[in-house]
């Protein structure tokens, strides 16, 4: 079984199984009515604007992942099914402006022994609450506040912008992804909702509520600044930004200013080609609590740099290394559970616990239809490791079927002998 106050960094916890039967009263609106009723308005409302309007696009897709769980400290076996759906709705009624609307619906089947366990934050809805300005239920079943149990109903708004082109200007504003950097597994300047390096669902970014401005500058530069907004606008809750990118020597340079819940990033991201590969590098120092508020208890500041390189090995083989410093980890394996509580990890999308990383991987083209990918991942400070094998086969156009694995291993009280080793499968059919 699994204890409430283990600490596995690859998921995020929440209260234990308790179930309840639903009942629905004739005159009474339960939660749970309000939440359908919800999303079968946003469909019929995309619908109509559809039908209205002589250029909508309507496009989607229907993901499945069943996931096996070694879970290594209980000598146990566990597991889950997560089925995806996704709508997307794009409506352009002039050339200076544009309108996205995204909804995600997702269905959990899973051990009620992983009820206390939220799963990753690809999968998750929940895990980009974080910068919307209201802190909706995702979840339709159940309802109330009940417990997950063994199976799930959830919900995502995931986008809801509009773009406005002006003269000078591009202008964003509502629902839409926001991120930066050039990295491949760990980007120091991305702070708002990264992906750890073990997600299954990297396609798209969730949502954050969002004002955004982006300025030409030239060919190849621009300079990018905006707003987004954390439950009830309150700066504890929101980020501020300033970037701009240029091209100097055949280099794209980026440099961003980014007030975040109350903490100051100062970033800056270098990436060019070198021969005939690529290669970056990528650094953001953080000062906590730059305005001293009392409630802010952790005020280290901290450093994190990531530089690599990629390029074509041969005729269907891509590879990559990168290698990854944070002096917000612990230098020891025993200092691994104080880092939770500090800022870098509660505020600022820190999760690797150690301070030196190392990783290698190659992507391989074996057929026409059928890709593998291949992920190494080392932590030098206490030399635990992560091996990320996967094989795709494309059964036809618009449809796949992947299997793969997170393995993980290392002494005792090392970072990744923490991890469950994972195995999954997934199936994804685009329209």
């Amino acid at each position: 079984m699994l204890s409430a106050k283990m600490k596995i960094p690859f998921f995020q916890w929440s209260k234990p199984i308790r179930y309840r039967t639903m009942t629905l009263r004739h005159g009474k609106s339960s939660p749970f009515r309000r939440r359908a009723w919800a999303f079968f308005l946003f469909l019929a409302s995309s619908a109509m604007t559809a039908a209205a309007t002589p250029s909508p696009t309507l496009t989607g897709y229907w993901k499945n992942f069943a996931l096996a769980l070694d879970l290594k400290q209980t000598d146990e076996w566990s597991g889950l099914a997560i089925s995806r759906l996704r709508l997307n709705l794009n409506w352009s009624p002039a050339d200076w402006l544009s309108f996205s609307l995204a909804e995600d619906v997702y269905a959990v089947i899973q051990d009620p022994r992983l009820a206390s366990i939220l799963r990753p934050g690809g999968l998750n809805p929940e895990a980009a609450s974080g910068y919307r300005l209201t802190a909706w239920n995702t979840r339709l079943i159940p309802t109330g506040g009940e417990a997950a149990g063994n199976f799930e109903l959830s919900h995502n708004p995931d986008r809801c912008f509009a773009l406005i082109k002006l003269t000078f200007a591009d202008v964003t504003a509502g629902r839409q992804p926001v991120s930066w950097g050039s990295s491949r597994v760990v980007s120091p300047t991305d702070v708002i909702v990264p992906f750890s390096f073990s997600e299954l669902d990297k396609e798209e970014r969730f949502g954050v509520d969002a004002l955004r401005i982006r300025i030409p500058i030239g060919a190849l530069g621009e300079l990018d600044g905006g707003l987004v907004a954390g439950k009830n606008l309150r700066p504890e809750n929101s980020a501020f930004f300033v970037r701009g990118k240029v091209n100097v020597l055949k280099t794209d340079l980026s440099l961003i200013a980014l007030e975040f819940r109350r903490h100051l990033l100062l970033g800056f991201d270098l990436s060019r080609s070198l021969g005939q590969a690529g290669g970056w590098l990528e650094g953001a120092y953080v000062v906590n609590n730059p305005y001293k508020s009392a409630a802010v208890k952790d005020d280290s500041n901290y450093f994190r740099l990531s530089a690599g390189l990629d390029g074509q090995l041969f005729s269907g083989v891509y590879t990559f290394a990168e290698y990854h410093y944070s002096s917000a980890g612990a230098a020891r394996p025993e200092d691994y559970p104080l880092l939770p509580a500090k800022n870098a990890f509660r505020d600022g999308a820190v999760y690797l616990l150690g301070r030196h990383y190392g990783t290698v991987g190659a992507t391989f083209q074996l057929s026409p239809l059928l890709s593998g990918v291949a992920m190494i991942l080392h932590n030098f400070s206490d030399g635990s490791w992560c091996f990320g094998p996967q094989i795709e086969y494309n059964i036809r156009e618009d449809v796949y079927l992947a299997a793969g694995a997170f393995l993980f291993t290392g002494q005792p009280r090392s970072e990744f002998e923490l991890y469950p080793n994972l195995f999954f499968t997934s199936f994804r059919f685009y329209f």
